[in-house]
């Protein structure tokens, strides 16, 4: 009767460590885009409060103080250490009865891909 072997043989211990090593690469390749996303998210996030904000600012104004038709640059916000530009736009329409308000939102890391 031959004796049992026990642990592992050199060809697993390569075969573990190479899959190891593949592994951990793949994952390395993954996190820069991971956390670039989470970035972005969390700066659209941002805007999209800064213009709801803007919009709520307006919403509750008496319809002769809002400002005429055109467009209204409005005071930069900062949040988070990013820097916000809202601006808004007027418009008057059913023979001056309704008046649109849309907000749009910019900020420096929207331009960058």
């Amino acid at each position: 009767m031959r004796p049992r072997r026990t642990g592992f043989a050199l060809v697993d211990i390569l075969v573990s460590s190479t899959l190891l090593v593949v592994v951990f690469f793949a994952l390395m390749e993954v996190i820069p885009s991971a956390l670039k996303s989470l970035r972005s998210g969390h700066d659209l996030i941002g805007g999209a409060n800064v213009a709801q904000m803007n919009i709520d600012q307006y919403r509750y104004l008496a319809f002769s103080k809002l400002p005429p038709d055109g467009t209204v640059a409005l005071p930069a916000v900062t949040l988070n250490g990013v820097s916000y530009q809202p601006r808004a736009v007027f418009t008057t329409r059913n023979a001056g009865y309704v008046r649109d308000v849309a907000v749009t939102v910019t900020w420096p890391s929207q331009q960058r891909s």
